[in-house]
């Protein structure tokens, strides 16, 4: 599937976790063997019946409305599973009647590896996702013309935000690397707007992160239609 911005990231992580399950269960298997039957397959076969019966989807085009006031925000979710970590960036604006739009602008989900990782590890991992994607984001929106406001970071992993608060704690190596990048990344965004009221990142339990979506293999092609938080944000 070609989806290069991530519109459709919901359904692909699905595919790559699912793809990912083949050589969990058969690890061994060779590229144009047929797939053995067991849990992988049965696991295949559903996605693609899945597939075959949906609807088709359809995206907005455009991200700026014409009514649009003012300068646009981004809001850029992250999370991490066991399954996957991922970010999904979504644009804001407040319009002439006093109302807000809100639209998806772009996403990025990451499979685990086989070897697993502790689930802290996983959502940092996410939050560093969301600041390489959201430096690329606002870099093209820039470069584009588009004006800026702030971008907000949002996550439900307090782990996370807590590590990024530290100024002078000690870090292994995993997360020292990772918190520093993220570090990096949000300076150089900060090049080009502000973020949130005074460099933090904000959290928000699980029902209310968008991202949650692209952290498990649960979602189906009906979770992604044009009234769904995934279009519009929660």
């Amino acid at each position: 599937m070609y989806d290069p911005i991530g519109l459709i990231a919901p359904i692909t992580i699905k595919l790559r976790i699912a793809f990912r399950s083949v050589f969990k269960y058969h690890p061994s298997i060779e590229w144009n063997s047929p797939l053995p039957a067991g849990p992988a397959k049965d696991l295949w076969l559903d996605i693609i019946l899945l597939l075959a019966q949906s609807d088709p989807l359809t995206f907005k085009r455009c991200i700026h409305p014409s009514n649009a006031v003012g300068a646009c925000d981004l809001i850029s979710f992250f999370d991490g599973s066991d399954d996957a970590f991922a970010a999904v960036i979504y644009a804001r604006w407040e319009l002439s009647d006093g109302t807000v739009s809100v639209t998806l602008l772009c996403a990025k989900p990451r499979v685990m590896p086989l070897k697993r990782i502790s689930t802290p590890r996983s959502e940092l991992n996410g939050a560093v996702v969301a600041s390489r994607l959201t430096l690329s984001a606002v870099r093209s929106l820039s470069s584009a013309g588009m004006p800026l406001g702030r971008v907000w970071f949002i996550g439900d992993s307090e782990c996370t935000l807590a590590c990024l608060e530290k100024v002078n704690a000690p870090f292994g190596e995993f997360f020292g690397n990772r918190v520093g990048e993220v570090q990096d990344n949000q300076a150089k965004i900060e090049q080009y707007c502000q973020v949130g009221e005074n460099g933090e990142w904000w959290f928000t339990p699980s029902c209310h992160n968008a991202a949650d979506q692209l952290t498990h293999s649960n979602a189906t092609p009906a979770d992604l239609n044009a009234d769904s938080m995934w279009h519009t944000g929660p």
